[in-house]
C-alpha cells in the first residue's frame, strides 16, 4: 500500500510540473538501518502511476528474491565449527 501511495504522489507531482521520468530509484532500509538502493531506467519517459509502480514493485521483488537466495546459500554452505 505504501509503494502505491508513493508512486501516485510521484506521478501527480510529475504531471503537475509537466515533466516525465526515465528512471525509478527505490531505497530500502532495514530495521538495522542497512540501506540498499536499486534503480531501473526505461527507453521512453513516462509520468504514469502504473508504470512507476510496476518498476518499483519489480525492483522490490527482485531485491527480495536475491536476499532470500543469499540467505539460503549462507545457511546451506555455512561452516560449522
Amino acid at each position: 500500500a505504501m509503494l502505491r501511495y508513493l508512486t501516485e504522489r510521484v506521478g501527480a507531482s510529475l504531471r503537475e510540473e509537466n515533466k516525465q521520468a526515465r528512471c525509478v530509484i527505490i531505497k530500502l532500509r532495514y530495521a538495522d538501518f542497512h540501506t540498499i538502493t536499486r534503480q531501473r531506467a526505461w527507453s521512453e519517459a513516462s509520468d504514469s502511476d502504473q508504470t512507476i509502480f510496476a518498476a518499483g514493485l519489480t525492483l522490490m521483488l527482485v531485491t527480495l528474491m536475491f536476499n532470500m537466495l543469499g540467505y539460503w546459500l549462507r545457511r546451506k554452505f555455512r561452516e560449522v565449527y
